[in-house]
């Protein structure tokens, strides 16, 4: 059974985390205990906050998945609306992870890339035959599919 859409919680933007002044960030609480505060204003222990690649893999083990594909928790889309400089740098920062997780699982994680949603080109004029099976591929989508052959592409249309 494959997975189409679970959603991860890298622990890889901690640093970013904690260096926002607005929710989503890490803070310490009235306790001192270093929490993840939602825009809600929930918080969350940072030993819950993110997730973990055995927890994940051993649960897909019970549910009997053999492929999971992941993509990035809603919670966590804030990246995509910083200014372009800082956005580009932590969707980099999750497709490295989630690429590297993918690498490293043996063909059992997948995951889709993400990008800040106005940071590509128009849509090329035309489909390359290797690229045939999705309806618009911008180029920067491409040069990232070459950087990280083992993530999908968002805008992919059923084969």
């Amino acid at each position: 059974m494959i997975d189409m859409h679970a959603h991860w919680r890298p622990a890889e933007f901690t640093d970013a985390l904690r260096a926002r002044t607005t929710g989503p960030r890490i803070v310490k609480n009235q306790d001192g205990v270093e929490v993840l505060t939602t825009r809600m204003g929930g918080e969350e222990p940072l030993s819950t906050a993110f997730d973990e690649v055995d927890f994940h893999l051993a649960r897909m083990d019970r549910q009997g998945v053999s492929t999971s594909v992941l993509s990035l928790l809603g919670s966590f889309c804030w990246i995509e609306a910083q200014p372009l400089e800082i956005s580009l740098a932590l969707c980099r920062l999750f497709n490295d992870s989630v690429s590297k997780l993918s690498q490293a699982s043996v063909g059992r994680i997948k995951a889709q890339l993400t990008e800040p949603p106005f940071s590509a080109p128009p849509p090329l004029p035309f489909l390359t035959p290797r690229a045939s099976n999705f309806s618009t591929v911008p180029k920067r989508k491409l040069v990232a599919k070459r950087k990280w052959p083992e993530l999908l592409l968002a805008r992919a249309k059923p084969l």
